[in-house]
């Protein structure tokens, strides 16, 4: 076996000596540095050294085995800015435009207080044709009804973030938008050949 490679302990034997002291060198030998506004973690052996992103995920909420779900959201800081990005999800099969993880379009948040995580929807004719996410100082209103066609602009809270640590407000999955009726009024004067009465509607959010 080579001398720069750690061997592996069987499940119930007792790690020697040599093993723990060549674990507890390698953890020393994990270095932070910064290259690009990012941080990296440089892991230095025999051969070299290798680098990986370092970067603080805050996936809410926490998935068994590291699995990771649409709309997670991470934060990290760059250049002393928190940023917020998001593992890809999609709003009827919608990609966002912006802010996914591994992208550099993340949303601008704040290291101390409160930023509110929305994804904004443009409709037309009943389809959704845009989302964009952006980092709001207030929550969005209630998505309000509209007479005679859905509105063509909406607002959906995906997370929060509080002094820069983030909270997913929504479950895991994709975001379905359905137009639906909301209610209907009584016209005051009736036309013929219409209907007598104006009807509202509204969109319906749900997960697949």
């Amino acid at each position: 076996m080579s001398a720069n490679l750690i061997p592996i302990v069987e499940l119930g034997q007792q790690p020697s000596a040599d093993y723990v002291n060549r674990q507890r060198d390698t953890a020393r030998n994990l270095t932070p540095r910064s290259s690009g506004g990012a941080g990296l973690m440089v892991r230095h052996y025999a051969g070299g050294a290798i680098t990986v992103p370092l970067r603080r995920e805050q996936p809410v909420p926490v998935l068994s085995g590291g699995a990771l779900a649409p709309f997670d959201i991470f934060v990290e800081t760059v250049a002393g800015t928190p940023y917020a990005t998001f593992w890809p999800g999609t709003v009827n099969s919608l990609l966002p435009s912006n802010g996914m993880a591994g992208l550099a379009s993340g949303v601008a948040v704040v290291a101390s207080g409160v930023r509110y995580l929305v994804l904004t929807c443009t409709a037309a004719s009943g389809a959704i044709t845009g989302a964009v996410f952006s980092a709001e100082t207030s929550p969005p209103a209630a998505i309000t009804p509209l007479a005679g066609s859905p509105p063509v602009s909406f607002k959906i809270l995906i997370g929060v973030t509080i002094d820069g640590e983030a909270v997913k407000v929504w479950r895991d999955g994709n975001i379905q938008a359905l137009p639906v009726e909301a209610f209907r009024t009584q016209k005051t004067v009736p036309v013929a050949g219409q209907l007598p009465y104006d009807v509202y509607y509204t969109w319906a959010l749900s997960l697949l």
